[in-house]
């Protein structure tokens, strides 16, 4: 009888350290699917789009000479910036594009 009784309780422990490992789990997966869901809210376009922008407005103060007389090669640099960006950009917009197509 109290060999049954050990087996029962090694049983219940079992299943309740089971039903705890499947809990922590689903606690992962459903962080996972959050995570997943506000992932989806920020896509390539909007990255994209970002990087487009920085280009844009570097551009601009490139153009209308937006610098302090203190460091002057700070135009250079941002020239040189604006350089690799569009090369990024343009690298990334193509890949994007093969890889979901016309959408």
């Amino acid at each position: 009888m109290n060999n049954m009784n050990n087996m029962n309780s090694h049983l219940h422990n079992n299943i309740d350290s089971e039903i705890s490992d499947l809990k922590k789990k689903l606690e992962l997966l459903e962080n996972l699917k959050k995570n997943v869901e506000r992932n989806k809210t920020l896509t390539i376009e909007d990255n994209l789009k970002t990087i487009d922008g920085i280009i844009k407005n570097k551009k601009l103060a490139i153009m209308k000479n937006k610098y302090s007389k203190v460091v002057p090669l700070s135009s250079y640099y941002d020239s040189e910036l604006v350089a690799h960006l569009e090369a990024t950009y343009n690298i990334l917009y193509a890949l994007n594009y093969q890889v979901n197509g016309n959408k």
